[in-house]
């Protein structure tokens, strides 16, 4: 239903479709924790014109990441990116967002609702009780806060229209940014591989290539995780720091700014140069 549903709308096969596109909303937090990966926050949003450079572009989004600093911080920014996907017709399945849970207000209430009703009209009507948003808590031992009351306020507030649980994953804490001065910080894999791109003419090695459809002829699916930044550049991964995010040419592919969604195919073909598949031939 959620394929006829979008096929019923007015198709561009001149954009892209994105297996999961993470948006770097807002790098501003209220939190100064020891274990951010991120290190100091910026006093920067992403601008609305980056919105709709990316949006120009895109047809699909399976799953929607809104990422940070603290998204919550940027609520004109989330109203903005669903306001413009409306404009663009864009497709969206699922959405997806962690907060420290300082930010509780009607404002936000509005936003998820309205997120949901939008996704909504796409996903099958009978999971519509299980809902297409995933709101995550952090419960770890590095944020100043009543994690117990944050999710009890968004529990209350919010579980008609999102899924609200908890995030533990800062309790497993990389080395980057303020993490570097903790002992038991782990180093990450920083290898850079290929991201894979799904047509009506390729077979791509990626295991999950299946779960994502093709259904017109020249549809592009990009079926790695890809990662806007709030100055409009697009990453192939999110674990690092602004410095190293904004410095580091080898993992920028482009900026969302572009002529075309072909601009961007070309970009992640010259990205892919020399670099591994995930997965061994």
């Amino acid at each position: 239903r959620s394929i006829e549903r979008w096929t019923a709308m007015k198709i561009n096969i001149n954009r892209l479709t994105y297996a999961t596109a993470g948006i770097e909303i807002t790098r501003k937090c209220n939190l100064n924790c020891a274990h951010c990966l991120r290190g100091d926050s910026q006093n920067m949003d992403m601008p609305f014109e980056v919105i709709d450079d990316f949006l120009d572009h895109t047809q699909a989004i399976y799953h929607l990441v809104f990422t940070g600093g603290e998204p919550t911080l940027n609520l004109d920014g989330l109203r903005y990116f669903l306001d413009s996907a409306k404009r663009h017709n864009v497709f969206i399945s699922s959405m997806e967002m962690t907060t420290n849970g300082t930010v509780q207000n009607q404002d936000l209430v509005d936003i998820i609702r309205d997120y949901n009703a939008y996704i909504c009209q796409f996903v099958y009507p009978e999971y519509r009780g299980s809902f297409p948003i995933t709101i995550q808590i952090s419960r770890d031992d590095f944020h100043d806060t009543d994690y117990e009351k944050s999710y009890q306020w968004y529990n209350d507030n919010l579980s008609d229209y999102a899924q609200i649980r908890y995030n533990n994953n800062g309790r497993f804490v990389l080395k980057s940014g303020r993490a570097n001065s903790i002992k038991y910080a782990f180093n990450q894999d920083n290898s850079l591989k290929k991201i894979q791109i799904k047509t009506t003419d390729n077979n791509p090695l990626c295991t999950q290539k299946n779960l994502i459809p093709v259904f017109h002829k020249n549809q592009v699916v990009v079926l790695c995780s890809l990662w806007v930044t709030a100055n409009g550049y697009l990453h192939s991964r999110m674990y690092a720091t602004w410095e190293d995010e904004d410095n580091n040419p080898d993992d920028i592919i482009c900026h969302v700014r572009v002529n075309s969604a072909q601009d961007i195919v070309d970009a992640i073909e010259k990205y892919n140069a020399k670099k591994p598949f995930c997965i061994q031939r």
